[in-house]
């Protein structure tokens, strides 16, 4: 079961953090944080937390050697690349 916490927000923002719970049963609880962003189609997700670790601090690093060695096209096509792969391998 997933437990959404109660957010606070004016109507005009256009960001903001949704916290959850999951309620593991027989397990710990994990919490899961979501940066969400309001755009033409609704709101969209950017970074998810679990437990304090952000994918987008997570994956900084990586993604910053994959630009160091083929520029924001390179990260690009190796993320599609890594997609595709995952796809086939279902």
């Amino acid at each position: 079961m997933i437990e959404v916490q109660p957010v606070r927000m004016a109507a005009a923002d256009t960001e903001v953090t949704v916290k959850t719970v999951v309620k593991k049963p027989g397990g710990a609880d994990l919490n899961v944080t979501y940066e969400m962003e309001k755009t033409a189609t609704g709101w969209k997700a950017f970074d998810l937390a679990i437990e304090g670790a952000g994918l987008v601090a997570t994956y900084r690093n990586s993604f910053s050697a994959e630009i160091d060695k083929g520029g924001i096209d390179g990260l690009i096509k190796a993320l599609r690349d890594k997609n595709a792969a995952a796809q086939t391998n279902k």
